[in-house]
């Protein structure tokens, strides 16, 4: 997971350099639309739900709202980057004629990158799961074996008894499992593997 957020964060600051690139190349403002669309798809393409399926919903005060805050980031955000390109070759006294397709290129880039790296559904799966440990975590670190394995059992029914194991191993290595959690490792472990229930289809997450 750290592995994956560490590539993630690479692929971003190549998406990053896209205006800052465009600033260095004395690029005017005109461009500026086009990195603000970059970004908005690369919110798209990283949390779709935040985007509704129904075109109903697209028309509500709340979605627009949120539409509009978001845009309104990734303008500041594409000006800010453009402006720095800017001071670096007014610092340097020179500003190199770049290419537009070289800086537009490397900002869409990133959108396909980010999708090979980030799975969404994956991530859903994995909030699901975090939250359905969370019973388990909080119990006491006298609970008995057997009150552990019923947590366990009801987890199973839910969530795949792989996705459990590594959750509490990640967990565990991080150092932020309670007692309760390492010994409930320590049963799955013992109890080997076990075929579970697939999770729910991710519209259903939050109905589980």
């Amino acid at each position: 997971m750290k592995d994956t957020a560490q590539r993630l964060m690479g692929v971003m600051a190549l998406m990053y350099f896209g205006p800052l690139m465009a600033g260095l190349g004395n690029h005017g403002f005109g461009v500026l639309p086009l990195f603000v669309a970059i970004f908005l798809i690369w919110l798209a393409v990283l949390a779709p739900e935040r985007f509704p399926l129904n075109p109903r919903d697209w028309r509500g005060a709340d979605f627009r709202l949120a539409m509009l805050s978001r845009a309104l980031l990734q303008i500041v955000l594409v000006l800010v980057l453009f402006g720095i390109g800017r001071g670096i070759g007014g610092a340097l006294g020179v500003l190199p004629e770049i290419p537009l397709v070289l800086p537009l290129a490397m900002s869409f880039l990133a959108v396909p990158l980010a999708r090979l790296i980030h799975d969404p559904a994956a991530a859903a799966r994995r909030e699901f799961a975090l939250g359905m440990l969370e019973p388990l975590e909080d119990l006491p670190a006298e609970t008995s074996d057997r009150e552990l394995s019923d947590h366990l059992e009801v987890l199973r029914q839910h969530v795949p008894c792989s996705l459990i194991k590594a959750l509490l191993a990640e967990k565990t290595q991080a150092g932020t499992a309670s007692t309760a959690a390492r010994r409930a490792l320590a049963l799955l472990h013992d109890a080997g593997p076990e075929a579970a229930p697939a999770l729910p289809p991710s519209g259903q997450l939050g109905q589980a």
